[in-house]
């Protein structure tokens, strides 16, 4: 069974197998490298979360141990892969955002 871009556009409850498939697959693009991303901020994901993995290993291992702000880069990190995610599921559905308000403008009226 493939992932297809409908499998991510489908609510969770149609086909909950499908659409976790989905999910699944546009995390696993979060993670590596491919020609339809960004390549610095695909690398900056990287560097944040392989320094994040380092410490947490570490520190499970008692190698490391962790300062008493490390709940912080904890949040971030987990922000930051959720809205790469976001993004990959976004570019895998065809979901395309325009950075103009030309809808504003032409639903108000301010030309």
């Amino acid at each position: 069974m493939s992932v297809s871009r409908e499998d991510v556009r489908r609510g969770f409850f149609e086909d909950p197998v499908r659409r976790l498939r989905a999910e699944l697959y546009c995390l696993w693009l979060t993670f590596i490298v491919h020609e339809e991303n960004n390549d610095a901020r695909k690398a900056v994901t990287l560097v944040v979360v392989g320094v994040w993995g380092i410490m947490e290993v570490g520190s499970a291992f008692g190698v490391a141990e962790l300062p008493n702000q490390f709940y912080l880069l904890r949040v971030v990190v987990g922000v930051l892969i959720g809205r790469m995610w976001g993004i990959e599921i976004n570019n895998f559905a065809g979901v395309e955002f325009t950075h103009t308000d030309e809808n504003r403008r032409e639903g108000n009226g301010d030309e």
